[in-house]
């Protein structure tokens, strides 16, 4: 009896282990996420990972001229309109959930390819700065990482790897391959310009512009956004994340590439409600903008938003909920710092 359970556990642990290495295996060969075999930037690999997507953008377009960073607060940006005004080649990189670690990345992969860079629009985010070395997809995507190894502490060691090898057996990673697997290569590769590659940019500026919801709508959309970035706006500035901050700033005008940091606003309920609940945290964001406008110089140029958009009726034209500016007030806040001048913009 004894022996016949001691071959069942055996049988077992062996069929456990040999469909974990199945798994690992089917992982490893379509790496659906491009943390095993995508040690460069591949423009024609298909991929389920976003911020590799980024990085391919970057590979795609040799002469870009301008590189617009951000979270999905830059997503409503358009590359197509900061052409137009500018006359430059433009890519926006932004992606929902960016930190500041995806965008230094990202910037540096930009430089070291020898992009004829002139501009980088840099929108910022006060959680990026209040961040831990939480993001998987940079962690594990050697392309975003080995970018970061110098400055970052805990991309390399003995819990990266374990990590590395987790993932290789996650039923994410799984999931990830097998929808891409079944999906065509078009649907898994990245938009040519970047994030707002579809904004139809001459219907934003459009004076009768009204926006994509309601104004019912939009207050339920701004409870969402409260719950979901409420928090992050009240935790501390991680003091190497702003050391890292202004050194990638400080190395990119020292390269002679112009830096326009934009600091966009949040909806005027959402700071409202914030001051309300969390009246410690506005000396942090004051500190936040104070430390930013001390980067200024003849290279880095500074457009701060934070106290709000000049003509803002707080309604469905400017705000998408209440943390995403809609198209129109991304075009109203970049405008100046665009075309050089501080007067308010008109479209």
């Amino acid at each position: 009896m004894k022996s016949n359970t001691l071959k069942m556990i055996l049988f077992l642990a062996a069929f456990i282990i040999g469909l974990m290495a199945l798994v690992a295996g089917f992982n490893f060969a379509v790496d659906p996420m491009c943390y095993y075999r995508c040690d460069v930037i591949d423009t024609n690999r298909q991929s389920q990972n976003v911020y590799y997507q980024a990085a391919q953008i970057v590979g795609a377009n040799p002469e870009a001229q301008v590189v617009i960073l951000g979270s999905s607060r830059g997503e409503t940006t358009s590359a197509l309109w900061v052409e137009e005004v500018t006359g430059l080649k433009t890519i926006n990189l932004s992606k929902g959930g960016a930190g500041l670690l995806l965008k230094v990345s990202l910037l540096r992969n930009a430089l070291d390819q020898k992009l004829p860079l002139k501009k980088v629009i840099w929108i910022a985010d006060y959680f990026e700065l209040a961040g831990e070395v939480t993001d998987v997809k940079v962690r594990q995507t050697p392309v975003l990482r080995e970018k970061l190894l110098s400055d970052v502490e805990g991309l390399d060691g003995m819990k990266y790897y374990l990590e590395h090898l987790q993932s290789l057996i996650s039923h994410n990673t799984l999931e990830a391959a097998i929808h891409q697997l079944n999906q065509k290569k078009a649907d898994g590769m990245f938009a040519p310009k970047g994030s707002g590659s579809a904004i139809d940019y001459k219907k934003c500026a459009a004076a009768d512009y009204a926006g994509k919801t309601t104004p019912d709508v939009l207050a339920k959309e701004i409870d969402v956004s409260y719950s979901t970035f409420g928090g992050p706006m009240k935790a501390p500035l991680n003091p190497k994340f702003v050391e890292l901050f202004k050194k990638q700033i400080k190395a990119t005008a020292e390269q002679g590439v112009e830096v326009l940091i934009l600091v966009p606003p949040f909806h005027p309920e959402f700071v409202r409600r914030h001051a309300k609940d969390h009246p410690e945290a506005v000396k942090s964001h004051q500190e936040w903008l104070d430390m930013i406008k001390g980067l200024e110089s003849d290279k880095v140029h500074v457009q701060s938003y934070w106290d709000g958009v000049p003509g803002d009726d707080a309604g469905p034209s400017f705000w998408d909920d209440g943390s995403h500016a809609t198209c129109k007030a991304m075009m109203l806040m970049l405008k100046p710092g665009l075309s050089g001048t501080k007067a308010p913009a008109t479209l």
